[in-house]
């Protein structure tokens, strides 16, 4: 692939920290970060988190969330008391 480098003027703060410098020019959105606890209680295997550190979730704890139809829908609720028309991106585990 072929990876396009702006031609920026020399910036400290472009060098120090790209995203801060795209969003104090307008073009990137300061996010808002909220992490929705479910109240969901989860049993994790100890000896499998250490095989798994790099990922943290193992594919066994990503199907039990997935399956979990009380957390996905305690998801959509929280996700319908975001007002219509709103921009919103939504990062989920599964």
């Amino acid at each position: 692939a072929y990876l396009i480098q702006p031609d920026l003027p020399k910036d400290i703060k472009y060098e120090e920290n790209p995203l801060l410098y795209f969003r104090e020019k307008g073009y990137l959105a300061n996010p808002k970060h909220l992490v929705f606890q479910s109240g969901r209680v989860y049993e994790v295997n100890e000896n499998e988190v250490e095989k798994g550190a790099e990922d943290l979730l193992t594919p066994e704890l990503l199907e039990v969330l997935a399956n979990d139809e009380i957390r996905n829908y305690r998801i959509v609720e929280r996700l319908l008391e975001i007002p219509r028309g709103k921009q919103t991106l939504v990062y989920t585990c599964t």
